[in-house]
This record gives C-alpha cells, structure tokens and sequence, in this order.
C-alpha cells in the first residue's frame, strides 16, 4: 500500500527536469555544484520515469546548499537558453564544441546500450550504461552553471516571464546565414544525412508562435505531472503508428525534448521536424504523456534535457515499445524493431524495448488513444 501511495503521490506531482539554481558564488563549492549536478541527472525526467524511489529535487539540493534557491522552467525554455548562450557566451561554446573531442566524438549511448542490453539484469544495469558514458566527459559540471547563471540572466531580463524568455531569446539569435561562422557544429559533422537539416532547424526555432504555443502546454503539462513528447509527420490528422508483421511492431521516434541533440545530431532533433519547408502540408503533434504511460508505452533514454542536447545518436527519442505478447516467439529469442540507429533484432529480458504484456495491436489501439486524449496537432505549410 506504502509503495502504490508513493507512485499516486509521484504521478500527481508536478515534473521539473529543468530548474534554475539561484545561489550566491560564495555559498558554493566546486564539490557542491557536483553533488547539486549529479541530483539532477539522476533525479530528474526522463531518468525519474525508472527511478523505483523518487526524490524531491528541491528538499536534496537543500541538503547540499541551504541557501540554495529552484526556479523551474519548461525544458522548452530551459533548452533554448542553452541554444541562446551558445551565440552569446564564448566560454559557453568553448565548453558545448569541446564536447565533441578531438574529433566528432560527442556523447555516444547507442551501440554500447544495445551489446549491455540483451544480458541486463534489471533496468539499473541500463542506467548505469547511460551513467558511466555521461561520467565520461570531463567539465560538465562546470559547463552546466556556466549555463544556468547565463540562463538566470535571461529569466531576470525577462522578468521571470517563460514566453518572454523565449522572445528575447529568438530576437538575439543570429541570422542563420550566420551560424556557420559562428561555429555552430552541424557543418563539422561527417554523417550528415540532410544537408537542409539546419535551415528547417532554424526555421522551426525561430518560429515564436509555435514555440510559445508549446511552452503552454509544457506549462500545463508540468501542473497536471506529465512529461511532453514532440513528432513532425506529414499529412494531416494523426500520425501513422505501427509496423505490424509476425515479428515486431516499432513506430514513431518522438523527441522526448524539443531541442534534443541541437548541437551534434540535428538530422534527429524533433525541432527540425516542426515546419520543414520542403514538404508541403506538415503536421507537429505535441503529446502529454504521465510517467505511467511513459513506461507503459514508450522506451526513452534516461537523459536530463541538458545530455541530452550534448548527445550524438536517438537515444533522447521515445520510440513506441515493441508489443510481444501472443507471439511465438520465446521472450528471449531476438525480436526486430526500431531500436537506435536502424532496426536490429536484439534480446530484452528487462522489457526495456519489448513489453511482453501487450501484443502490437493492443499497444496501437492504447497508442492512438492516448494520440487522440493528449495530443496538441498543429497543421503548418
């Protein structure tokens, strides 16, 4: 009864994933701001969707920093003031590009996840994957305050308005015929499978009617305790689901934040699929999800919105689970579906990806209903 009350009590809460930290330099040490950095990574969305005992952020931060003050945002805003310092703040950039290495080596979850996953225990094993690939890159923690002292700076320019945020914002972003000389990294990348990925990105970002229109429902969400999952598609009406064949059904890869991987993989961020302005009629679906339903229907990395626009690769999208139940296939025998990269067949003894509870027509009928209860369509040409 103790645990079905928590999980009532966790669902009806507000989701946070993108707090403003207001603190005084002096009040806070290097080992704090890591302590305070760690918190959000592990007890926040998406990650707090596996998490077996939720924690509140503000009462642990507190712990580390009494005097420490939260100011939460959507993960929209929140993202685009990254997007924002980026263009404004040299050290800011300096520490986004070193990201990538030497190289083109931004932060990578994909292939090592899909080796781990067919002899993973439990989801922590997972989390762990995801974890030990974050620890890897050194500074992120002090590229994180860098951050959020430049996106308090706007909060306040903005008079703690969110929409107004979101006008500065995109009134101080460059013309785009200027990013590549001001190092924005798309152009840097060897895999780049849209050439136009850029401009139909900078067309959707600075479009501040729909931006605004999503940070409403980013705000609703957040009081009603669901999380905002986002689709470009074309045609009108709702999106095309699943694939169902004797052995799989896979669907839609949603952007389980609006700017995941703006920095180095663009071709997958779910703004650049907003208004693309080479398919004629195009349709956004922006999509209230609760936890509940999160884990129920969808595999999403477990990625602070802050990860998750540093990562290379899908896996800050949420793809539909792959209904197994009622196939003949014994539950660890290789399954195909849209899993990373490309479809694979893979093992899932941890139901990560597969759900054995619910066969893909079950899950299509429960996908377009919640389609249908909690989807904003919006119709752009």
């Amino acid at each position: 009864m103790r645990a079905l009350f928590i999980l009532f009590i966790f669902l009806l809460s507000p989701l946070s994933a993108t707090y403003l930290f207001v603190f005084e330099e002096k009040d806070l040490e290097s080992s704090q701001k890591k302590n305070l950095f760690d918190l959000i990574l592990k007890g926040e969305p998406p990650r707090a969707f596996y998490g077996d005992s939720p924690i509140d952020l503000k009462i642990a931060c507190e712990k580390v920093s009494p005097k420490l003050q939260l100011k939460w945002i959507p993960p929209s805003v929140w993202q685009l003031a990254v997007l924002h310092s980026f263009f404004n703040d040299k050290n800011i950039q300096k520490g986004i590009l070193a990201c990538r290495g030497t190289t083109w080596e931004p932060l990578e979850y994909e292939e090592p996840l899909h080796g781990r996953l067919q002899s993973a225990g439990s989801l922590q094993d997972v989390i762990h994957s995801f974890d030990s690939h974050t620890a890897s890159k050194p500074d992120l923690s002090d590229l994180f305050f860098r951050v959020n002292k430049a996106a308090l700076t706007l909060y306040n320019r903005a008079s703690g308005s969110e929409l107004e945020m979101v006008h500065i914002a995109i009134s101080e972003l460059p013309p785009f015929s200027e990013w590549k000389k001001k190092q924005f990294p798309f152009w840097k990348s060897p895999l780049i499978n849209n050439p136009n990925s850029a401009q139909n990105f900078y067309n959707g970002v600075t479009d501040k009617k729909l931006f605004s229109e999503l940070v409403k429902i980013e705000l609703s969400a957040h009081e009603n305790g669901e999380w905002v999952l986002y689709r470009g598609f074309p045609g009108l009406g709702l999106p095309s689901t699943l694939e169902i064949d004797d052995t799989s059904s896979h669907a839609l890869s949603f952007g389980s934040t609006l700017l995941g991987g703006t920095f180095f993989s663009l071709d997958a961020t779910a703004m650049t699929y907003s208004r693309p302005e080479t398919q004629g009629d195009h349709t956004f679906l922006a999509l209230r999800v609760t936890p509940e339903k999160m884990k129920q229907l969808f595999r999403v990395g477990p990625l602070h919105p802050f990860i998750q626009m540093l990562s290379d690769g899908e896996m800050f999208h949420a793809h539909t689970k792959i209904g197994a139940k009622n196939q003949e296939e014994k539950t660890d025998k290789p399954r195909k579906g849209y899993f990373m990269k490309c479809n694979k067949s893979f093992t899932d003894p941890i139901g990560y990806a597969i759900t054995e509870e619910m066969s893909p027509e079950e899950l299509e009928k429960d996908f377009i209903s919640l389609c249908k209860s909690s989807g904003h369509i919006f119709e752009t040409k």
